[in-house]
C-alpha cells in the first residue's frame, strides 16, 4: 500500500529521515537534509580549499529518496558558491547495496585516481571504503557519509571515514510517535 491510500483511509501518516510527497503525510519528522548536504559541503570545502584544485565525488543513487537528492543540492549549493576552485565529479550507483557502491568507487578510482574527497549523500559505506583501501587512497581521499550505524561505526573508529553527519535517533522516534499520537488523536500535525 502507498502512503497516499493509508492517508486517505484515515491512517496517520508521518515520514521520518527522508520526505514524500505533501498530500501522502500529515508530517515530516528528521533532519533538513539540505542544511546536512550543506554542513558536508562546507567541511569537504574547508578542508580542501587550499588547493589550487580539488576532485570530489558526490555518491548519489539513480532511484534515490528524496533526503539523499536534498543533501546532493545543499553540498552542490555550498561547493559553487564558496569553494569554486573544488570540480564536482558524479558517481552514480544503481544500488544502495555493498556491491553496487563498491563497483561504482572502484570505476570511480580507476578514472580518477587522485581524487581528494568523496562526499556518499547515501548508503553502501564499507562497499566504498572497500574500493578507497584497496587502490591506497584511504586517509588519503576525504570520505564524509551519514547516519550512525553497524557499518559507519567500525569505518569511523578504523579511520576509514573521515565525517559522519548523524540525527538523533532518539529525538526522532519520540518526535514520530508524538506526531502520531497527536495526529490519531484529532489534533493537528506539526507544520514542516
Amino acid at each position: 500500500r502507498t502512503a497516499s491510500a493509508l492517508k486517505l483511509k484515515g491512517m496517520p501518516v508521518v515520514a521520518t529521515n527522508t520526505d514524500i510527497d505533501l498530500p501522502a503525510r500529515h508530517s515530516f519528522v528528521g533532519i533538513d537534509n539540505r542544511a546536512a548536504g550543506q554542513t558536508a559541503g562546507f567541511m569537504m570545502g574547508r578542508h580542501l580549499c587550499n588547493q589550487k584544485s580539488a576532485n570530489v565525488a558526490v555518491v548519489v543513487e539513480t532511484l534515490s529518496f528524496r533526503c539523499h537528492e536534498e543533501r546532493e543540492m545543499g553540498f552542490r549549493a555550498v561547493i559553487r558558491q564558496r569553494f569554486p576552485s573544488i570540480n564536482i565529479i558524479d558517481v552514480v550507483r544503481w544500488d544502495s547495496s555493498r556491491n553496487g557502491t563498491y563497483e561504482s568507487a572502484k570505476s570511480l578510482l580507476k578514472e580518477w585516481p587522485e581524487i581528494d574527497g568523496i562526499y556518499n549523500t547515501s548508503g553502501g559505506n564499507h562497499g566504498l571504503a572497500q574500493a578507497l583501501e584497496e587502490e591506497g587512497r584511504l586517509g588519503r581521499t576525504l570520505f564524509i557519509a551519514h547516519e550512525i550505524n553497524p557499518v559507519t561505526e567500525p569505518l569511523v573508529r578504523a579511520d576509514a571515514l573521515d565525517y559522519l553527519i548523524t540525527q538523533n535517533l532518539k529525538a526522532l522516534l519520540t518526535g514520530t510517535v508524538d506526531e502520531l499520537l497527536l495526529i490519531a488523536g484529532g489534533g493537528q500535525p506539526s507544520p514542516n
